[in-house]
């Protein structure tokens, strides 16, 4: 992984400091994708390990009422023949 944030150093250090040279410039269009690209991988991860830590003590109390319930139900069925 670290030679992703090398590249990606480099990278923003010829973007952002530049020749001088208007061929050497990059869409600022094309920086901006790649910000929200980074911004939504970012974003997605978290999500992703906060879904991994919730518990159901986490669920509002309604919510715990109702998966109680609703578990309560599927385990007093019979199995099905």
């Amino acid at each position: 992984m670290a030679s992703f944030w090398a590249r990606l150093g480099r990278w923003l250090d010829q973007v952002l400091g530049g020749s001088g040279d208007p061929a050497d410039e990059v869409d600022p269009a094309k920086v901006e994708a790649a910000i929200q690209l980074i911004q939504s991988t970012v974003e997605e991860e978290q999500r992703e390990r906060q879904v991994r830590k919730l518990k159901v003590a986490d669920l509002d109390p309604e919510k715990q009422a109702r998966l109680a319930n609703e578990l309560s139900n599927l385990l007093k069925k019979p199995p099905a023949q």
